[in-house]
């Protein structure tokens, strides 16, 4: 890291917990609470309050000299995140989502596993929750079982769900990067890994949990138009030549991206989201076709015409009997 006249500064604190909030109080206390329980010491919280108009600003006023805020004009989660990460003195960056929480060893890991293997990415592993987060007796600390590879890219054939709670990353890397795209509105966290994709090394923690992820209505998980619309974003952008690796790791990426497409697909077929479907299908076929992805390809095609059929025969019924 750098001061203001270029003077290269050591961190004096291992890790910056960035937590972007709006409109969340009653998840964002227990994601508080679940950080103040950290048997790891060395770390700083920073919360964003992204423009709130709920009671979750004076909450986040309330929070005490022992962590910063920052209120700031409704700009986006990506940009919440990066102005947490552009104030942070911490050698790594930890992403929290406000409704998601800690478990009380995840920096302990995270401090173990940076001091074996020196990675400069991290994924974590989560488990899910509704309403209280997990109580103890239900995941236990063990010595940190990871795997670890050149770069995230070299992880491509063993892909999974990374959201960005899960993402630990060395500051200086992050800065890089510049960051969360802040003109994207879904699919964010996936794009931040592929730019940092040939970071090296990278590790993957499979064990102990260390992020408990609630699962509620607003989950964008859960928002079918908002995985379609992370999913276009991702094609258009390896498209475009923004992720690195060249045409040497070109498969590396697109078996990648193609493991977050298929399930988006299929999601929208099952909704009845026929052109969403087809459009993704369309803009991501000859990447399936180079991941020999074929029992896919036909399998789905299969259904859309189909589908596409059905829906024509219904709108031609319909116009004869009128």
């Amino acid at each position: 890291m750098k001061t203001k006249n270029g003077a290269v500064k050591e961190p004096q604190i291992d890790f910056s917990i960035i937590v972007p909030v709006f409109n969340r109080k009653s998840y964002l206390e227990a994601a508080i609470h679940s950080i103040s329980r950290q048997t790891y010491q060395s770390y700083e919280v920073i919360v964003i309050d992204d423009g709130s108009t709920d009671d979750t600003a004076e909450y986040v006023e309330c929070l005490g000299d022992s962590i910063s805020t920052i209120r700031q004009a409704n700009s986006g989660v990506s940009e919440a995140r990066n102005h947490g990460a552009r104030i942070a003195q911490g050698k790594y960056l930890v992403f929290l989502d406000s409704d998601d929480v800690l478990l009380p060893w995840s920096l302990q890991c995270y401090s173990d596993v940076i001091n074996q293997f020196h990675p400069l990415v991290i994924s974590a592993r989560t488990i899910e929750f509704q309403g209280e987060p997990p109580a103890l007796a239900e995941v236990n600390y063990q010595k940190p079982l990871v795997k670890v590879y050149d770069d995230y890219l070299a992880n491509a054939e063993n892909y999974s769900f990374v959201g960005a709670s899960c993402i630990v990353i060395e500051a200086d890397v992050f800065a890089r990067s510049n960051g969360f795209a802040t003109e994207m509105k879904a699919g964010e966290d996936y794009d931040l890994l592929l730019r940092v994709g040939v970071e090296r090394p990278y590790a993957k923690i499979e064990a102990p949990v260390t992020i408990g992820y609630r699962v509620h209505a607003d989950n964008v998980s859960k928002k079918v138009d908002r995985l379609v619309e992370s999913s276009s974003n991702l094609l258009a952008r390896e498209f475009e030549g923004i992720y690195p690796g060249g045409p040497e790791r070109a498969f590396d990426r697109i078996t990648v991206i193609g493991r977050v497409v298929r399930p988006v697909i299929l999601a929208s077929l099952q909704r009845g989201r026929l052109e969403d479907a087809w459009r993704l299908y369309r803009k991501s076929f000859w990447m399936h076709v180079r991941a020999m992805r074929i029992r896919f390809l036909v399998a789905t095609a299969v259904f859309l015409f189909f589908a596409f059929a059905r829906d024509a025969t219904k709108l031609f019924s319909g116009a004869r009997a009128a």
